[in-house]
């Protein structure tokens, strides 16, 4: 990826110090190269780079699907031991897969087995020596299993050391975290927790890391380096378990008045093969070769922006960000790369996005990876709910059941590997936009009808499921669960997103002759349309609206949450583009993001969806603003880093005000809006390619008409059949199983609490 560099000066000491990142393009290392400069009048006659690690080297198999908290809230539980490797001269941090690990809710109450095997034995002597620990170095492959191993050391070697058990009060935090989020609904009025206040009781920490050591007889002591490296001498602890730290000092030798020294850090699921890795290491190698692969990698790509422009080298920041985003073998790409808050996570609904800018960028190919993900991630029969994790599933329109989540729907999220991230299991509009995704890349593709042909199973099921999920009174959707909120809504936010999908899986449908198909999708996309009319319209202003969301605590600080009704324009186009409706509908619209563009307000979120829609649909009214956009919005990106977070915040501290990005910043998404805004601008065919591929909409120029419920099972009845209905014709019998364990497990809390 991109080596980003930071340079840290000291006039008092005469010191520059330019810190270079890079992470090898073939091999999972990371080295940080350290230049010291030193002037001539610098008082600095000598000097070492000391470097604190705290490392969680955590396995794959520590995960619990749809409860992801094992890297984030549990991070303070997450060690299993570190050392000192003699020979090599450097620190292995390290956790096999098959101890400490968290699977499931009853790990987290209990805490997951654990057996140290040799190395408890060489903790439970008060000394040891270093050809003690070498020996069993050398057999750690042999005596614990594959797993996470993390080896760091420096060029030149250091010459100090300390391993220590970490004296972090966890336990204290970690009550402190959840005793933070139990309060947001009073702190952000309308902010609802996206699980019940019991789950948190299952969370609650009562292991303490010294009171383990004891437990556990070992009568080895080793100072946490966090409180060794204060006095710059390291003591030379060398073994540590259960919660460690560990820290290494490393000479600098100046030539004339320059030093230069560098950090390895190498991952692997074995020791052998980190530290081959780490051996085979040149750091100037690969801080050279990750350059050139970048260089390689945007030559041939379409980057939006004049070239130089403060635009363009916003959007490359963002093409590099999503370069960086995929998971390479699954090519499931995060949503943002930043350690807090826990983000990392394929969500269908960015992705959608993000395959957009990969196709306009030229990287059709990923696209076409990711799609085969997304099938393959795909729920393909119904699910029931699990107690305290899920909420109990909508009532299905046709069956009447809530029992079980529907067939061919995606989940809120998933981790790179496809396992179950998040607990909502049926965001409509997740479902929706990738049905949307899949259809479009046929503008992109060297053969649409192939590629829709060979997408047409998941195509036409995941279709059949949007068009029969509605409501039979009024013609919207169904009430689902909407934009990673746990209540059961239909708004505009989903609404929008199935009539896309039913707009292009229609004209796709068409252009690969299932007539049925089509003239089913076309009169649900009808009747949805009118419903949406009659029932999310604000007559009064003569716009579609989308109030004040509560998905979200900064919007409830008063940040405007925007976005729904620019998908009106893009990805749907409800009317087409020179249509009164749309300009009325854009101009609304931009007044409500005017406060955010030019700082006057507060700030906003997920704004550039506007952006978009303004710069693909504006006429000639609206140029002025459409022609600033590029220079406005990238403007609001981080100085140097050119990135965006989920909100951005109007900073007045310093006097003038300026955008101060927040929230897992670098947010990808964001990022995506941008460059697709700035493409929008330069180019809008360039985005809707795939309008001159499949045949035009029927839905687009169809009229605004009250919804006539009667037309539906006319046309839909025989090509959508409802789904058999569950044997349990209800969620309670779930829910009384689950009340009694809960009783249970409170009464096991209650009793660890009490002897805390």
């Amino acid at each position: 990826g991109p080596n980003p560099e930071t340079v840290f000066q000291s006039a008092r000491l005469g010191l520059t110090v330019r810190l270079t990142d890079a992470i090898d393009p073939d091999h999972d290392v990371m080295v940080r190269r350290f230049q010291i400069t030193r002037l001539a009048q610098s008082p600095v006659g000598s000097a070492q780079l000391l470097t604190y690690a705290n490392i969680s080297a955590l396995p794959k198999e520590s995960r619990i699907p749809m409860t992801p908290i094992t890297d984030w809230i549990l991070d303070g539980r997450n060690d299993y031991a570190a050392l000192w490797d003699y020979q090599n001269r450097a620190v292995l941090h390290f956790h096999p897969g098959d101890q400490r690990i968290y699977q499931g809710t009853w790990d987290v109450v209990f805490g997951p087995s654990s057996d140290y095997g040799p190395l408890g034995d060489l903790l439970r002597q008060p000394e040891h020596t270093a050809a003690q620990l070498s020996k069993l170095i050398a057999r750690l492959d042999s005596n614990y299993k594959e797993g996470s191993y993390i080896y760091l050391t420096s060029e030149p070697r250091p010459d100090q050391f300390q391993v220590g058990f970490d004296e972090t009060p966890f336990c204290a935090q970690i009550d402190a975290n959840f005793a933070n989020i139990k309060k947001m609904p009073t702190v952000f009025p309308g902010f609802k927790l996206p699980v019940g206040k019991p789950f948190f009781l299952l969370l609650s920490c009562s292991d303490s890391v010294i009171a383990a050591r004891e437990a556990a007889g070992w009568r080895y002591r080793a100072m946490d380096a966090w409180q060794d490296v204060v006095d710059g001498q390291l003591q030379g602890h060398d073994l540590a378990a259960i919660e460690t730290a560990s820290a290494i000092r490393t000479p600098l030798v100046f030539t004339g008045n320059q030093a230069t020294a560098s950090l390895l850090i190498s991952a692997a699921s074995s020791r052998a093969q980190a530290l081959q890795i780490i051996q085979e290491t040149r750091p100037q190698s690969v801080i050279q070769r990750s350059e050139e692969r970048v260089r390689a990698w945007l030559h041939p790509l379409v980057i939006p922006g004049k070239p130089g422009s403060r635009a363009w080298q916003v959007a490359r920041r963002s093409l590099l960000n999503i370069r960086v985003g995929p998971d390479a073998e699954s090519g499931g790409i995060v949503a943002s790369l930043s350690r807090q808050p826990p983000y990392g996570f394929d969500w269908p609904r960015d992705g959608a996005f993000f395959n957009v800018l990969l196709d306009v960028s030229g990287q059709s190919g990923l696209v076409e990876k990711r799609t085969a993900m997304y099938a393959r991630w795909q729920r393909q029969s119904a699910v029931g709910a699990q107690f305290l994790v899920n909420e109990a599933p909508p009532v299905d329109p046709d069956t009447g059941d809530n029992a079980t989540y529907p067939a061919h729907a995606w989940e809120m999220n998933y981790f790179s590997d496809g396992m179950i991230g998040g607990g909502f299991r049926f965001e409509i509009d997740n479902t929706a936009l990738l049905v949307w995704s899949t259809i479009i890349h046929a503008g992109w593709s060297k053969d649409p009808e192939a590629w829709l042909g060979q997408n047409w199973p998941l195509i036409e099921k995941t279709t059949n499921l949007l068009a029969r999920w509605r409501d039979p009174q009024t013609g919207l959707q169904a009430p689902a669960q909407e934009d990673d909120q746990k209540t059961y809504t239909s708004s505009l936010h989903g609404a929008i997103a199935v009539y896309t999908a039913l707009d292009v899986a229609e004209r796709s449908a068409r252009l690969l002759g299932q007539t049925e198909a089509a003239r089913c999708w076309a009169t649900r996309g009808r009747e949805l349309k009118g419903a949406m009319r009659q029932h999310l319209y604000d007559h009064t202003k003569g716009v579609y609206a989308m109030g004040k969301s509560d998905r979200l605590p900064f919007m409830a600080s008063g940040l405007i949450p925007v976005g729904p009704t620019a998908w009106l324009v893009w990805p749907a186009a409800l009317y087409p583009y020179n249509d009164e409706r749309i300009q009325q509908q854009l101009q609304y619209d931009l007044n409500a993001i005017q406060p955010i563009l030019d700082l006057s307000g507060k700030g906003g979120s997920y704004f550039m969806k506007n952006t978009i829609a303004l710069a693909l649909a504006g006429d000639q009214r609206f140029q002025n603003t459409i022609q600033g956009l590029p220079a406005v919005l990238a403007s609001m990106a981080t100085p140097d880093t050119d990135q965006f977070g989920e909100a951005m915040i109007v900073d007045r501290s310093q006097g003038a005000a300026h955008a101060s990005q927040r929230t897992a910043t670098p947010h990808l998404w964001q990022g995506a809006l941008f460059a697709l805004s700035v493409a929008a601008v330069e180019n809008p065919a360039l985005i809707l390619r795939y309008d001159r591929v499949l045949p035009p909409s029927i839905l687009r120029s169809a009229p605004d008409t009250p919804p006539d419920l009667s037309l539906y099972a006319q046309a839909c009845g025989q090509t959508i059949k409802p789904p058999a209905s569950p044997w349990v014709r209800s969620a309670w019998w779930p829910w009384l199983w689950g009340g009694l364990l809960a009783l249970l497990l409170a009464g096991i809390i209650y009793w660890r609490r009490k002897n805390r």
